[in-house]
């Protein structure tokens, strides 16, 4: 019992290494924290305020990261801050105990103390007393018999004195670009053959500061040549060229090839179409914008759901795309309705995206709501783009002019011609609003006479179906009372007034 006790007393009695206790004493911080609050400490000499503009430009993080670390370490103690106001940059300060964790405060070491020789003619000092050193393990051994065991007492003298160990270096702490560091990198490595008692710390600490001198070339060979036996300013410049040569691209493998008699899997391949459906894409492909010409009719309805999928994020503020699925586009329960919704828009030559906006701005005018792909299709939104074109700015400007048709030649899938009629149709309804309000046969009377007249072919009709039953109900029960007018061949015949 009693050597574990002598044991317990012994470790009790184990000097205590300041340094070790103040290392561990100090916070742990992530390396880019302690970035952080090395760059607040350099601004920080002597007690001054500095902003974290000048932080950020330091340190070369983002403003909302930075700020993020600022209150987590003022949350810590390491740094003040003051809010000035809304809008303004934050004030910070670093504390005394942030110095600490950064090392910048606390004991130092101290130099080696120098040995004073007495004078020649100084009487020689009095015979110091042994001193009485701590027993020895071996004196502590239990003799046979039980009896105390014998301690052995070594003067200090007699042990050989220990050199004081020298004062620690500090070196400045060197701040990098993003850049910077990833060239001086590429150089270290570059160099890393030639160098000769060199190591990298070392590197950064002598080339970094020369980036900062003119001519960049110059400073860095005259920092590193003294490490680079051997190599000469022509050398070092091929090195340096050699960082800023452009790599060679590997060549991409060119994607499998699938054998000339193998057919695409099933579900790869397009729905079929009908034979009326074949016939009605060959005419929406005359029709259609030109914008899309020689696209199949499938991928034009995936532009057309691609176009409903950015409009609907757009508005919503969704960031991921209904589309999840990488399967086919047309094995969608939606997929129809894209599809006709396209069929629409080809028919009028519309842009895709125009379409899609306009329908938006029918069903939700606040922007915020739903828009389901049925509603892309119909005769609401058929109704809703014919309005916008009719709104249109440079339709508004531009004059009319003689109609590209005549009543015989009429072309309901030619876009000049219905871009003609439509235009006639809504400037023949707001000219009935101004001179007849009140009435309400009055579009459905004039467009009746524009049809007699042979300037809006009957066939146009479609386009107004709000008026095409008044209008032709008008026509019948005027047929007898008005001849449609037609041009007289030969000569006109003088009038007489």
């Amino acid at each position: 019992m009693a050597v574990e006790d002598n044991e317990k007393t012994e470790v009790g009695r184990q000097p205590v290494h300041l340094g070790q206790w103040v290392e561990a004493k100090r916070p742990r911080l992530h390396p880019t924290r302690r970035k952080v609050l090395a760059g607040v400490a350099d601004f920080s000499q002597g007690g001054a305020w500095t902003t974290s503009s000048e932080v950020r430009q330091e340190v070369d993080i983002s403003q909302q990261l930075l700020n993020r670390h600022l209150r987590a370490l003022e949350a810590e103690g390491l740094v003040r801050l003051d809010h000035p106001g809304p809008g303004l940059p934050l004030k910070v300060q670093a504390t005394g105990a942030g110095l600490r964790a950064l090392g910048l405060r606390g004991p130092q070491p101290l130099p080696p103390a120098e040995r004073i020789e007495p004078p020649a003619d100084s009487p020689p000092a009095p015979e110091a007393l042994p001193a009485i050193a701590e027993p020895t393990r071996e004196a502590e051994a239990v003799q046979p018999g039980g009896k105390t065991p014998a301690l052995l007492y070594v003067s200090l003298d007699d042990l050989p004195a220990q050199p004081a160990p020298p004062p620690l270096e500090r070196r400045p702490n060197i701040r990098l670009k993003r850049r910077s560091y990833e060239f001086l990198e590429g150089l270290c490595d570059c160099l890393a053959p030639f160098f000769k008692n060199l190591e990298r710390e070392d590197f950064f600490h002598l080339a970094g500061p020369a980036l900062d001198k003119r001519p960049v070339l110059g400073a860095l060979y005259d920092a590193l040549s003294p490490h680079l036996p051997g190599v000469g300013v022509g050398e070092f410049k091929e090195i340096l060229a050699s960082l800023f040569k452009p790599k060679a691209r590997e060549p991409e493998a060119e994607p499998a090839k699938r054998p000339p008699g193998q057919a695409k899997p099933k579900d790869q391949e397009p729905p079929p179409l009908s034979p009326p459906e074949i016939a009605l894409e060959e005419q929406l492909s005359r029709t259609m914008n030109q914008a899309y010409a020689g696209l199949a009719w499938h991928r034009r309805t995936r532009l057309m759901s691609d176009e409903w999928d950015r409009a609907r994020r757009r508005r919503l503020g969704c960031f991921n795309t209904i589309f999840v699925n990488f399967g086919p586009r047309w094995q969608r329960r939606d997929w129809n309705d894209f599809n006709q919704a396209r069929r629409q828009a080809d028919h009028r030559g519309a842009d895709y995206a125009q379409w899609v906006t306009v329908q938006f701005d029918r069903v939700t005018p606040e922007g915020n709501c739903e828009v389901r792909p049925s509603d892309l299709h119909g005769e609401r939104a058929v109704a809703a783009y014919l309005e916008y074109r009719r709104e249109d700015e440079g339709d508004r400007d531009r004059e009319l002019g003689p109609p590209p048709y005549t009543a015989q030649s009429f072309n309901p899938h030619d876009a000049a011609h219905l871009e003609y009629a439509q235009r006639l149709i809504g400037e023949t309804i707001a000219l009935a609003e101004r001179i007849m309000a009140g009435e309400p046969q009055g579009p459905a009377r004039l467009l009746a006479q524009a049809v007699r007249s042979g300037a809006l072919p009957q066939a146009a009709l479609d386009l107004a179906p709000g008026q095409r039953e008044a209008v032709l109900e008008i026509l019948r029960r005027d047929a007898g009372q008005y001849m449609p007018l037609r041009p007289v061949a030969g000569p006109q015949p003088k009038v007489i007034i």
